[in-house]
C-alpha cells in the first residue's frame, strides 16, 4: 500500500521475479541435491537417511523461501512475524514434517528416519543457503 499500484500491462514476472523464480528454484534443487550427496557420501550404505535428509531440507528451503516471496527485494527486507497466517501455516506445516519423521508408525510409510540435532543443522544450512546468500547479495547490489 506504501507503493503505487503496476501497471496493469505489466506482467507479473516483471521487476525482476522470472529471475527470482528461477534462481531460487535451481538453488533450492542444487542444495537438496548436495545434502542428499553429502549424507549418502558419509554413510553410503544408510539410503533412507540420505533421502529423509534431501526431504527435509526441500521442504525446509520451501518453508524459508516463502518469507522471501513477500518482498521484491530480499528476505531481509520485511518482518517475518508480520503475518500470523502465514507464521501458522510454515508452523503447522514443519509439524508435519517433524510427525512422519519422527511418528514411529509414520516412518515406514513415508520411508522416513528421525534424524539427530547435527543432522538437523546441517539440513538448515542448505536449507536458508539459497534465500540467505540471495538475499545477501540484493543487499550488496543496492549498497552500490
Amino acid at each position: 500500500m506504501n507503493q503505487p499500484p503496476r501497471d496493469r500491462k505489466e506482467s507479473i514476472f516483471a521487476r525482476g521475479l522470472a529471475w527470482k523464480i528461477l534462481s531460487r528454484g535451481l538453488l533450492i534443487g542444487l542444495t537438496t541435491l548436495a545434502a542428499f550427496w553429502l549424507t549418502l557420501q558419509n554413510d553410503p550404505e544408510n539410503l533412507v537417511k540420505a533421502q529423509t535428509v534431501a526431504f527435509t531440507t526441500l521442504v525446509m528451503a520451501q518453508l524459508i523461501h516463502v518469507f522471501d516471496c513477500r518482498s521484491e527485494k530480499s528476505i531481509f527486507s520485511r518482518n517475518p512475524f508480520e503475518n500470523v497466517w502465514l507464521l501458522i501455516a510454515v508452523v503447522t506445516s514443519t509439524l508435519m514434517l517433524l510427525g512422519v519423521m519422527y511418528i514411529e508408525a509414520l516412518q515406514p510409510i513415508f520411508k522416513t528416519v528421525a534424524l539427530s540435532a547435527n543432522e538437523w543443522l546441517f539440513v538448515l544450512f542448505f536449507a536458508a543457503l539459497p534465500s540467505v546468500a540471495l538475499g545477501f547479495t540484493h543487499f550488496l547490489h543496492k549498497k552500490k
